[in-house]
């Protein structure tokens, strides 16, 4: 994608009720009295890699925000929510960066899974911030 150029990160869930709550940290998970599944925020971190010629190497947070709900019938008959980030400005810098899901409970610390059967609660994507007009226009 171009730098400065405003974007999405989407992201579309399960088995997770977003809540407008916010508890102290040590305040024990909550989870939903209907759907059993767990109350809590989700949040986009964008961030910078600093070293180009390193593989994964050291990261710079550059932008940090909390997901809204996207409105999307389809994906409430199929039980996933959509939620989305707006970067306004874009990434000022060319470069490799990667954009990562955080969920966590509503008192700010990692949701609480069984260890073996599950998928990953936090995921990530990579893409590179380039010059000029051969850049990718979307959502990520």
């Amino acid at each position: 994608m171009s730098k400065n150029t405003s974007f999405t990160v989407a992201l579309t869930i399960s088995n997770f009720a977003p809540s407008d709550e916010t508890l102290d940290s040590s305040a024990a998970q909550r989870v939903d009295d209907a759907t059993g599944y767990v109350k809590g925020h989700v949040y986009v971190r964008v961030e910078r890699v600093v070293v180009e010629d390193m593989p994964i190497g050291p990261l710079d947070l550059v932008y940090v925000s909390r997901a809204t709900r996207v409105v999307d019938s389809l994906a409430s008959e199929e039980g996933t929510l959509r939620l989305g980030v707006l970067v306004p400005e874009g990434l000022p810098e060319g470069g490799r960066y990667r954009a990562c899901s955080v969920a966590t409970g509503e008192g700010g610390v990692p949701v609480e899974m069984p260890v073996l059967r599950r998928g990953p609660a936090d995921d990530c994507v990579w893409f590179e911030v380039v010059e000029g007009s051969e850049a990718w226009e979307g959502e990520l």
